[in-house]
């Protein structure tokens, strides 16, 4: 699991030939694909992932002592920032509803 696409997304590839295609709770080898039928290519940022790396960044934010502040504050920039690139990304707003992922041509698949 690393970063994807530049955006701060938590993505997967796979790393052997015989590691699983995809690596989410999704883990069928077709389970991720766009909506014409292909299959999306790695690395794969799904989107739940992303909700607990917000939920990780916000969540760890108040545990700091109070020397790290700016840490804090560091923490939910990056939560906020997160959410709005997820926002812009994912958001299918023909189809009113979010993606299930995003690909590695930072394309959504449905």
């Amino acid at each position: 699991m690393g970063e994807a696409q530049g955006r701060g997304f938590l993505a997967y590839a796979r790393r052997s030939p015989l590691g699983l295609p995809n690596q989410g709770w999704k883990d069928s080898h077709d389970s991720v694909m766009h909506a014409d039928g292909r299959l999306a290519e790695p690395p794969i940022a799904l989107a739940e992932v992303q909700g607990y790396q917000y939920a990780a960044l916000l969540g760890a934010a108040p545990w700091r002592r109070r020397s790290a502040a700016r840490r804090r504050r560091r923490r939910c920039a990056r939560a906020r920032r997160l959410q709005e690139r997820f926002e812009a990304d994912f958001w299918l707003p023909d189809e009113a509803f979010y993606a299930l992922a995003s690909t590695a041509t930072a394309r959504p698949a449905a």
